[in-house]
């Protein structure tokens, strides 16, 4: 019998409202005792003081990148590195090479989970055919194959009936929808937030407008569909204001942000910097506010990583 003891930890598990100071016992790869002070004599003791022990969590927007574009990320090399950053499961966006908007793409995606990854590996299909936000995909079969939501991540279903039929459609397969909140003529040639910064360095913006419109937009589809709707990388204040009021009137809407929405404001872009390019941008000192106050709030409900900015790495390096 294998015996792994964590001793003095700081564990965290909101599960079961566990936010104290004890030793974890695992036998055989599953926890035999929670408590202070085991003693035991153990194959293996590891010392915790001053960190946290937690249960895996969850990272629900990743890009796996596999199939096509293996040079930027492979589903084994994402697996473990989610495995190092305590990530059991990770959720894969749809905009591969070629996109998820069919059955054997979520069945390849799967297949290599199942021979090369660490940790749980769920995938998200595509909304409509290619991502071009014209015509649906087979959302059914691609539920039926394994995929957990839809999403057009990377880019918008712009045609508002084609948004509503996929909600009323995944209303039917009990899918929530993944929304990128883009308008993409409000945000077209745009290259960093629209603001003062931009206005100086002379760089093509796009306003935070793009991104409450379809904020808005997909909360009043997903009543008139009756279907969960899940923003993604929410980067605005309007945005959080949308999303409270549409929760404080029961609406099926939930959100997520990334570090660096709530680390980064669009001054990281002065001289340039290439590196702090992300979609969508680096907002205003405003919305970064709106966002920590929307995090500690509960109106957003999840920090997932999505591809983070170069730049991030060097801000965490100085906490």
């Amino acid at each position: 019998m294998s015996k792994l003891l964590i001793k003095n930890g700081r564990l965290v598990d909101p599960a079961n409202k566990v936010d104290k100071e004890l030793d974890v016992l695992v036998e055989n790869g599953k926890i035999k005792e929670l408590a202070k002070g085991i003693k035991v004599k153990a194959d293996e003791t590891i010392e915790a003081k001053g960190l946290i022990v937690a249960p895996g969590l969850i990272d629900m927007h990743v890009h796996l990148r596999e199939p096509g574009r293996e040079d930027k990320e492979t589903i084994a090399t994402a697996s473990r590195a989610a495995a190092k950053g305590g990530f059991a499961t990770i959720v894969g966006m749809p905009n591969s090479t070629p996109d998820a908007d069919n059955q054997t793409v979520i069945e390849f995606v799967l297949s290599k989970a199942r021979k090369e990854a660490i940790v749980n590996v769920l995938p998200v299909g595509a909304i409509t055919k290619k991502r071009q936000g014209r015509e649906l995909a087979e959302i059914g079969e691609l539920r039926k194959t394994g995929a957990v939501a839809v999403s057009d991540d990377g880019s918008d279903v712009q045609d508002a009936n084609v948004m509503r039929k996929a909600l009323e459609y995944c209303t039917m397969w009990s899918m929530p929808v993944l929304s990128h909140s883009e308008d993409g003529d409000l945000a077209a040639g745009g290259v960093m937030h629209e603001g003062f910064v931009s206005t100086e360095l002379g760089l093509p913006g796009k306003p935070a407008a793009a991104e409450e419109v379809m904020v808005a937009r997909e909360i009043i589809l997903s009543g008139l569909a009756g279907c969960p709707i899940h923003f993604c990388h929410v980067s605005t204040a309007g945005s959080v204001d949308l999303i409270r009021l549409a929760k404080k009137q029961e609406a099926k809407v939930s959100a997520e942000t990334c570090p660096h929405y709530f680390t980064l404001t669009d001054e990281a872009v002065r001289g340039y910097n290439a590196n702090a390019k992300v979609n969508p941008p680096l907002r205003s000192k405003a919305d970064l506010k709106a966002v920590k106050k929307g995090l500690q709030d509960g109106t957003i409900d999840v920090i997932a990583s999505d591809p983070a900015p170069h730049l991030l790495v060097e801000k965490f390096r100085e906490f």
